[in-house]
C-alpha cells in the first residue's frame, strides 16, 4: 500500500515453494524436471508507481432542501482516497454556484470532523482558497471525508429566500498536494456537490380533506351524543426544516348564536387516539372566543410532513341549533412552533381555516323495508316446519344507534 518508489524483484527460491501433480496419472512432478532446483527469477526489476489521490462526491452528500437562515448547514461532502503513498493536501479551492446571488456566508471545511483551514465566505459564482499547512494528510490506502458547512445566508449575512439554489464545488487544483514518500507534487481534481434549494420552515394549516362536512342526511350526531368529531385540520411543516409545535389555538364561530357553548361541551383535540393538551369542559357562547391547547411534550413534525388534528366535543342535550342548518362550529386560530434547525419562529401565518360543517339531529331514525331475499309468492305443503315466510331489513340513520 505504501511502497511508492520502491523497486522489487520476484523469484521462486526453493523447489518446495511449488507443488505440481499430473492430472492424468495422479503423481507429483519435479517443478523444473531435474533433481536439482535452480532459482526461477523474473527478467527485471519492477518499480512501484508514485502515489495518487482520488476525490469524489460522497453518496451521503446533502441533497434536496435546506433551511434558509440555518447557521451550521452541511452543504457538501467529499471523499479523498490516497493510493501508493500518503498524500498531503496543502490547499483546496471551493466555489459557490447556483441561482443565488450574494455568495455563501462563513464556509468551513471539516476533515473527519475536525475543522481544517480558516472560516471564509464563498463569493457569488467565484472561488475561495483554503490552506491547511500540515493538517490535511490522507494515509496510503485510507479514505478521508471532507465536509463543507456554512450558513444558509448570503456572504452579507442575509437569509436566503425560499427557492434560492446553491451548490458548493471543489475546483481542480494545480500542484496543491504532495506524495509523502515520493515527494512528487500532485494536482487535485474537481468535484461538485449536489444542488440544494433553500426553503423556509414556516408551518401551513388547512381544513382536512379526509373528513367530510356534516349534512341533514349525514349528521354529526344527536343531542346528548358524546365524543362527536366536529372538525379536522392538517398542519404541514415547511419544506426547509421540521418544527416543534408548542401551542394550538381554536376558536368559536364568528357568527352570533353559533358559538360552541350553545351546542357543545368538553372540547378535545386529538391526533389519532392521542389527546393533545387538556380537555376544555365548559365552552363560551361568545362569538370568536378562543381555546388554547398546550401539548406535552411538544409535537414534532419533520420537514414537509403533515400532522392531523381532530376536534371532538360532546353535544348538549339542550343544543340550541339542533335540526337547524349545517354550520362551521370551530376555526383553527393559530399554531405556535419553532424551527428544529434554525430555532426561529415557524408559527402559522396563513388565513385561519374554518372547520367542517356540523349538523345536530334531534333523534335517530329507523327504516323497515322488505329485504332483497323476501320469499316469492308460492304454495307450501301442509306439515312443513322451519319455513321462511318473510325477511325484512332494518336500517338506522347516521345520528345514533337504535335499540
Amino acid at each position: 500500500i505504501g511502497g511508492t518508489t520502491r523497486t522489487y524483484r520476484f523469484s521462486v527460491q526453493r523447489s518446495a515453494d511449488i507443488v505440481a501433480m499430473d492430472d492424468n496419472y495422479g503423481v507429483y512432478l519435479k517443478p523444473n524436471q531435474t533433481d536439482s532446483f535452480s532459482i526461477i527469477q523474473a527478467g527485471g526489476a519492477t518499480t512501484i508507481n508514485n502515489g495518487s489521490l482520488t476525490i469524489s462526491v460522497d453518496a451521503a452528500s446533502p441533497n434536496g432542501n435546506v433551511a434558509a437562515g440555518y447557521t451550521d448547514q452541511e452543504l457538501a461532502r467529499f471523499t479523498f482516497k490516497a493510493s501508493g503513498e500518503a498524500v498531503k493536501v496543502s490547499s483546496l479551492t471551493a466555489s459557490s454556484t447556483g441561482t443565488t446571488a450574494g455568495g455563501i456566508n462563513n464556509a468551513k471545511l471539516y476533515l473527519d470532523g475536525t475543522q481544517v483551514g480558516s472560516t471564509n465566505d464563498l463569493p457569488a459564482n467565484a472561488s475561495k482558497e483554503f490552506t491547511f499547512g500540515n493538517s490535511f494528510i490522507v494515509p496510503a490506502g485510507a479514505t478521508k471525508t471532507l465536509v463543507v458547512k456554512a450558513e444558509v445566508k448570503t456572504a452579507a449575512g442575509v437569509n436566503f429566500t425560499a427557492g434560492n439554489q446553491l451548490q458548493v464545488s471543489l475546483v481542480a487544483g494545480v500542484l496543491n498536494a504532495q506524495g509523502q514518500t515520493s515527494l512528487q507534487s500532485i494536482s487535485t481534481s474537481a468535484a461538485n456537490g449536489n444542488t440544494l434549494t433553500a426553503q423556509v420552515g414556516t408551518l401551513t394549516v388547512a381544513k382536512s380533506t379526509g373528513f367530510a362536512d356534516a349534512t341533514a342526511t349525514l349528521s354529526t350526531g344527536v343531542k346528548g351524543a358524546t365524543n362527536a368529531k366536529i372538525a379536522s385540520f392538517v398542519i404541514t411543516a415547511g419544506a426547509g426544516e421540521g418544527a416543534d409545535v408548542s401551542q394550538i389555538v381554536v376558536k368559536n364561530s364568528a357568527t352570533a348564536g353559533l358559538a360552541l357553548g350553545h351546542d357543545f361541551q368538553n372540547l378535545t383535540l386529538k391526533n389519532g387516539s392521542s389527546q393533545i393538551g387538556t380537555t376544555v369542559g365548559s365552552l363560551s357562547t361568545t362569538a370568536s372566543n378562543t381555546y388554547t391547547f398546550t401539548p406535552s411534550p411538544m409535537i414534532s413534525i419533520t420537514a414537509g410532513q403533515q400532522y392531523v388534528v381532530d376536534v371532538y366535543a360532546d353535544i348538549l342535550t339542550g343544543a340550541s341549533n339542533a335540526a337547524a342548518a349545517a354550520y362551521s362550529a370551530v376555526t383553527l386560530d393559530g399554531v405556535t412552533a419553532t424551527g428544529k434547525s434554525t430555532n426561529s419562529d415557524a408559527s402559522d401565518t396563513t388565513t385561519d381555516p374554518a372547520g367542517q360543517t356540523v349538523y345536530i339531529a334531534t333523534s335517530g331514525s329507523l327504516v323497515v323495508a322488505a329485504a332483497s331475499d323476501m320469499p316469492i309468492t308460492q304454495n307450501r305443503a301442509m306439515g312443513q316446519t322451519g319455513q321462511t315466510l318473510a325477511t325484512f331489513k332494518l336500517t338506522t340513520g347516521a345520528p345514533e344507534a337504535v335499540n
